[in-house]
């Protein structure tokens, strides 16, 4: 108890100390506010325009006619965007495998552990980032890394594809969603 009393008067002393103008110096005070402004910038009269040179102008012309096809990379028709926990392309379930595997790698968003033709299955390594929220101190966030298996199934003409965490569940969480991400943007969906 004493020791809280002590603290307690001690902190009390130290907030009084620096938080008060009793010792305020009058004559610095004073000098501050008899001081002047200095002199305003004048500006030279040969920089009334900025300078320019010809060579960094865009010449003027037509804006090019040519368009972006709406075909995917590879004439890959997309035939729905999503289905549940996964993406539905126009792609025979091997040929799929080879697209899904190199836009796995252009992408980077992961290390590919393991790739099984046999099986049509990619297993990925990713990171995520996950924020913890903290008491009086700065957000701690975490980078961790989290095994993803992108699978290839056939549905009648084309294939589906889903992403099942380490346990075999098919999952939607940050890890899948950007995995799923790369695949419909290689496949244009």
């Amino acid at each position: 108890m004493l020791r809280i009393l002590l603290a307690a008067t001690v902190l009390c002393c130290l907030t009084l100390a620096t938080g008060c103008s009793w010792w305020r110096n009058d004559e610095r005070h004073q000098r501050y506010l008899d001081t002047q402004s200095g002199r305003t910038l004048e500006v030279p009269p040969t920089m009334d325009s900025p300078a320019r040179r010809d060579d960094l102008e865009v010449p003027a012309g037509e804006l090019g006619k040519t368009s972006i096809s709406p075909m995917p990379p590879g004439a890959i028709d997309v035939i729905a965007g999503g289905t549940d926990g996964g993406v539905k392309i126009d792609l025979a379930p091997p040929d799929a495998f080879d697209e899904i595997k190199a836009a796995l790698t252009a992408a980077e968003v992961g290390r590919i552990e393991r790739a099984n033709a046999a099986t049509l299955s990619i297993r990925v390594s990713v990171i995520t980032k996950k924020t913890r929220s903290r008491w009086f101190r700065k957000d701690k966030v975490e980078e961790i890394e989290v095994m993803r298996t992108l699978t290839i199934a056939a549905d009648g003409a084309g294939s589906v594809v889903t992403v099942s965490d380490e346990s075999g569940k098919v999952t939607e969480d940050d890890a899948a969603a950007r995995l799923l991400g790369i695949v419909r943007d290689r496949f244009g969906g």
